[in-house]
């Protein structure tokens, strides 16, 4: 459903308003991106009154995004206002607009014009936090920590926003606690993402910590070293045994790759002796893959095995008897010793 300035005005803005209010826009960026930039008069606020909100997880605009941005708002002004949380302190909180506020105070402006929500509570506001950014930055461009963190704080506020209203939700008890764990759903359309998916980010964002989730990540200086699917292998080495492997791999800039097959071999490893040290580490990760390029593939010429086998032997009868032949020779020398 696309939303217009013409429709907004038809459907009443208190309905929207409301909706917003509730946290449950689902999947209509358009709606999240003109209600939640309409509702409030715009204010010319000092920049120096403005702080960050605490649990911003998305990452600066780099250098030459950030020169963009400036140059935009040199040719056209600032064409979007930020958005402000009053929550009864000294300063505002940013709700929408830290890199627009980074670009206009190097700019040298002192005033920027804002809207400021009052009477909402921090997860109201984290709601607003995640839902703006995923409308200005869209999901697919977020990095891994991005991708975890912005899942989990959503999950935690809709669902403390949940508790602290249960007046606007129509359901109790057991039904309740449904609709609590169906929260994964509301996200899914929210963000476009599949709800197995949503599980194995908010997995890592449980087990490794922020320096580890930069070895997920592509740099100018490394490729990543293991992808969102080996991490979620991983996972199952427990969080003091991750700690020690992200310590390993930094101590040893060698290991320029870990597969899915060496996470799982880790984890058969951890399992059998319930811990992991560097030499086991070392095992898998670096001496198991010297032993591989040093190995060369067996390779036997079609036209000479031939010579022992009947014409028109089928390929599956040659090479079951030769498997056949080597089980008895194996079965003779364990004999003999």
């Amino acid at each position: 459903m696309a939303f217009t300035r013409e429709s907004l005005k038809r459907s009443g803005r208190g309905k929207v308003i409301e909706t917003i209010k509730n946290g449950l826009i689902q999947n209509d960026k358009d709606l999240v991106k003109i209600a939640s930039l309409s509702i409030g008069e715009v204010e010319e606020v000092d920049i120096d009154s403005c702080l960050p909100f605490p649990e911003h997880t998305y990452k600066e605009y780099d250098e030459v995004k950030m020169k963009e941005l400036e140059n935009s708002i040199k040719m056209c002004g600032l064409q979007t206002p930020i958005i402000l949380w009053d929550n009864g302190g000294d300063k505002y909180i940013i709700l929408a607009g830290h890199n627009r506020l980074r670009a206009c105070k190097n700019l040298g402006y002192k005033k920027i014009p804002a809207i400021i929500k009052k009477n909402l509570s921090k997860n109201e506001a984290a709601i607003i936090v995640n839902q703006t950014n995923m409308v200005q930055r869209s999901f697919d461009n977020l990095s891994i920590y991005e991708k975890c963190s912005s899942i989990y704080q959503m999950k935690k506020a809709k669902e403390e926003f949940e508790k602290e209203h249960p007046e606007k939700f129509d359901y109790t008890g057991e039904k309740k606690s449904r609709e609590i764990q169906g929260s994964l759903k509301s996200i899914s359309r929210e963000f476009g993402v599949s709800k197995p998916l949503i599980s194995y980010y908010l997995r890592l964002y449980d087990m490794f910590n922020k320096s580890a989730f930069v070895l997920m990540e592509d740099t100018k200086e490394r490729k990543k070293i293991f992808d969102t699917n080996t991490a979620v292998k991983l996972c199952e080495l427990g969080k003091n045994t991750l700690k020690d492997l992200i310590t390993y791999l930094k101590e040893n800039p060698e290991v320029k790759k870990i597969s899915k097959q060496q996470a799982k071999e880790l984890v058969e490893l951890f399992k059998k002796n319930n811990k992991l040290e560097n030499k086991d580490f070392n095992k898998v990760l670096i001496f198991n893959k010297e032993e591989k390029k040093k190995a060369k593939p067996i390779s036997l010429n079609n036209s000479t095995i031939r010579d022992y086998f009947a014409v028109g032997t089928s390929d599956a009868d040659i090479e079951k008897e030769i498997l056949n032949l080597l089980k008895e020779n194996r079965s003779k020398i364990e004999t003999i010793n």
